[in-house]
């Protein structure tokens, strides 16, 4: 199965490295979703997740540098990071994604694969879902927010890569 793992820090505070190894080799890619801790603590807590994870790709939020540095093989950016472009030619050795939000961010943008959101209801009140929707083209697209492993064949079925989410990981473990 083709799963990214979001590893959010403000959910699995200081069991992130616990879970990490459960969810190992489980999934395609864990995204260490880290923010608004200083650079310092993201360099610390890293450093240490990649010391746990031996058989899933790791990648690190909007964090370029410290994403080579650790020997990280992506990093997730989104709207508010820098440019995609940008990033892509200077941090060569890097597999870079993007959380997009509607159709028209991917066919702009040129990211190694997009998280697309939300696709379901979740469990956050106010964010209405893109319902029913599918992927053409080339991209590497894949589908968060609500989504469970139950969902995963009929999102590959409407030109979805794979799977992607939080609540992944406890189907997982």
């Amino acid at each position: 199965m083709n799963i990214i793992t979001v590893l959010d820090h403000s959910v699995y505070m200081d069991n992130y490295l616990d879970i990490a190894e459960k969810i190992d080799g489980k999934c395609s890619y864990i995204w260490y979703r880290i923010r608004g801790v200083d650079k310092v603590e993201i360099f610390n807590r890293a450093k240490k997740l990649r010391d746990k994870v031996f058989s899933s790709k790791l990648i690190l939020s909007e964090n370029a540098t410290t994403a080579t540095i650790l020997n990280f093989e992506g990093v997730h950016l989104n709207s508010s990071s820098v440019d995609v472009d940008i990033i892509k030619k200077v941090f060569t050795n890097l597999i870079v994604g993007y959380s997009a939000h509607t159709l028209c961010e991917i066919d702009k943008l040129d990211a190694d694969y997009f998280t697309l959101s939300p696709l379901y209801k979740s469990k956050y009140d106010g964010v209405k879902p893109l319902g029913d929707i599918s992927i053409n083209g080339d991209k590497k697209v894949y589908a968060l927010g609500g989504v469970t492993l139950d969902h995963y064949d009929s999102v590959l079925s409407k030109g979805f890569t794979g799977v992607a989410g939080i609540s992944l990981i406890d189907e997982l473990i």
